[in-house]
């Protein structure tokens, strides 16, 4: 529930051919809410080693994700704590100043600017370690203030001839976004100090784990059997001490840049229109949209995955692992020879090692920076950065849309109303959302993911139309009577199918998110490849598959409407209404796989055929 508290006020002035209009615009948003992000637990099963059954089996072929589901033996949990309550308030001030010129009959031009600012909330860090760590990151909890936010617009009307049957019509303006308060909340509740994450190949020294955990077998303060989790208010986790003794593995967070600014678009249209008859106009226009600063999401402390590879290669090359593990899930711990567990030194990442897993297997500071510069590993930024993987929420993205669009419109006359309309437009982004999900197969190459949108559809058609019955009930004769007060009233829509990404479903990329991994294409579209042929990427490689590149199927429908009116007095008329949707019963589908192997197989649709039967009664 959002609380709003608006004070407006507006100023006209008419002064010959000129109507200035001035304003301003105050508003006061109290923000309360509380997320529970991940309070209840989170468990997530894929393949194992079978080393995580016994040592001796480090040869064996892993246990997929379902074997591994059947043992109990999830990759990893992940559970919230603390209060989840998130507070703070925005403060928005908005002037503007605009002119409605005529300096001809023929003629309208309209100029003016609007300059807005928001007081965005923000909090500060909790604790000393964290505020460290986000200074030397750059990293805020709450939403930067942006006060460059001047927002010129321009646009005229002109009929060439004066004769009020063509008007051509021409706008440009910027126009900024409103703030996502969702990213406040988000990198408050999601801070690096309220979350547990406990995988299965590395156990705490409290015998903590994501198997002992689901399994129910764990003895430790605040833990719930029953439920397969941990008190989200139990003692021992409420601090980011307590949980960092509790994790061998650093947790994530969800911050924003301190650079951060308020996102916008230019728009931009050219429209001319014309009367063709009395009651026809035809209308052709084009419309141009350009973002910047657009919210997306980038990981910005990924592992390296070329020290990741290079230090199972060598466990390898050693026999102290079997070919083939997964550079995550190394364990051992041999520096001598240059192989150290992965977890240790938070999986290679650019922030350094986790001291507080290295403290608690007697590896003081010091030496453990010693190790990482003997290696090769990062060493971080001078300070602990306590945190594992980083999602910045960042206002970097950017976008493209190009629209023709075609309309036919004839005004209601002779019982006849009609309006078609055709659009043919390209959308190009580089982000949808700000889902954690939606970060980019290669962190380090954002600009690789720009591509078609989801919300690209390259041509769109509409038909829809008024027809009435020209007789009426009072009209004499039988057949007048019998056709008397119809009214018909079709939708005819056409439209392409929506692009969408095709995934691997696995982490063979290495930064320990299965959602973004995209194959290689390596063959031409197929029947049964309509899409190409994919296959999996050398590991620790990203796909050369760009985003967005599979088609869903197009839509099309006819609705139907068709209603008869009966006069029973003067005053009172009853309707009797027959719909149809979807009239020819099409198989529209909403969705489809995106997963490489069965990249476009329909998953979901939208409703078949349905018909409704209705009396409306008008008094």
């Amino acid at each position: 529930m959002e609380k709003r508290f608006q004070w407006m006020d507006n100023l006209s002035l008419v002064h010959g051919s000129h109507n200035f209009k001035f304003g301003t615009d105050i508003n006061y948003l109290p923000l309360r809410a509380d997320f529970y992000l991940y309070f209840g637990g989170v468990y997530n099963f894929g393949p194992l080693p079978a080393s995580v059954l016994d040592p001796n089996l480090r040869n064996a072929p892993p246990l997929t994700a379902v074997q591994a589901y059947g043992l109990g033996l999830p990759q990893s949990f992940i559970q919230g704590f603390g209060d989840p309550h998130v507070a703070g308030s925005n403060k928005t001030l908005a002037v503007f100043g605009q002119d409605s010129w005529r300096p001809r009959p023929n003629l309208t031009i309209n100029y003016g600017v609007r300059y807005e600012v928001e007081l965005t909330p923000s909090l500060p860090p909790p604790t000393p370690l964290s505020a460290e760590a986000e200074r030397a990151l750059g990293l805020l909890e709450g939403i930067a203030r942006d006060f460059n936010n001047v927002q010129p617009r321009f646009a005229l009307a002109w009929d060439p001839k004066n004769t009020g049957k063509m008007v051509i019509r021409a706008a440009y303006g910027i126009f900024h976004d409103k703030s996502f308060l969702a990213t406040f909340a988000n990198s408050r509740v999601a801070n690096g100090t309220r979350h547990l994450v406990l995988p299965i190949g590395t156990p705490a020294p409290t015998g903590v784990n994501a198997a002992s955990v689901f399994q129910g077998v764990l003895v430790f303060p605040g833990y719930l059997p029953a439920e397969q989790r941990f008190d989200p208010k139990a003692p021992a986790f409420q601090t980011q001490e307590g949980i960092l003794q509790v994790s061998p593995l650093l947790p994530f967070m969800l911050p924003t840049s301190r650079k951060n600014v308020l996102p916008y678009a230019q728009h931009a249209n050219l429209t001319i229109e014309r009367q063709l008859f009395s009651d026809v106009s035809v209308s052709v226009g084009y419309l141009f949209v350009k973002g910047t600063h657009l919210n997306r999401p980038r990981e910005i402390n990924p592992p390296l995955v070329p020290l990741l590879l290079r230090n199972r290669d060598r466990a390898v090359q050693l026999g102290l692992l079997p070919p083939g593990t997964n550079p995550l899930q190394v364990t051992v711990f041999d520096p001598v020879s240059g192989v150290v567990p992965t977890a240790f030194f938070n999986f290679f990442r650019p922030s350094g090692p986790n001291f507080a897993l290295l403290q608690r297997a007697g590896i003081g500071r010091e030496q453990a920076l010693q190790i990482a510069r003997a290696l090769g590993l990062p060493q971080g930024p001078g300070v602990f950065i306590p945190y594992a993987q980083i999602v910045l929420q960042e206002t970097a993205g950017s976008s493209t849309y190009h629209g023709f669009s075609l309309n036919i419109n004839k005004r209601y006359s002779r019982n006849v109303q009609f309006l078609v309309s055709y659009t043919f437009s390209k959308a190009i982004d580089d982000s949808t959302d700000l889902q954690s999900q939606l970060i980019p197969q290669d962190s380090f190459r954002a600009d690789l993911e720009r591509s078609l949108s989801n919300f690209d559809q390259r041509h769109r058609f509409v038909l829809s139309g008024v027809f009435q019955s020209p007789y009426r009930h009072s009209d004499s004769g039988f057949w007048r009577k019998v056709l008397a007060d119809f009214t018909f009233a079709p939708i005819l829509e056409l439209s392409s199918g929506r692009p969408f990404t095709i995934y691997l479903g696995q982490d063979n990329n290495f930064d320990t998110s299965p959602f973004n991994d995209r194959p290689n294409l390596v063959g031409p579209p197929t029947r049964e490849r309509p899409f190409g042929v994919f296959a999996v990427p050398p590991e620790g490689q990203i796909g050369n598959l760009g985003r967005n590149t599979g088609m869903r199927p197009g839509f099309a429908s006819l609705d139907l409407r068709l209603t008869r009116s009966f006069f029973l007095t003067e005053r009172w008329r009853l309707d009797a209404i027959f719909e149809m949707f979807n009239s020819f019963n099409r198989v529209n589908v909403s969705d489809v796989s995106n997963n490489f192997l069965t990249a476009g197989q329909p998953t979901a649709a939208f409703d078949p055929r349905q018909i409704q039967l209705a009396l409306k009664l008008v008094f």
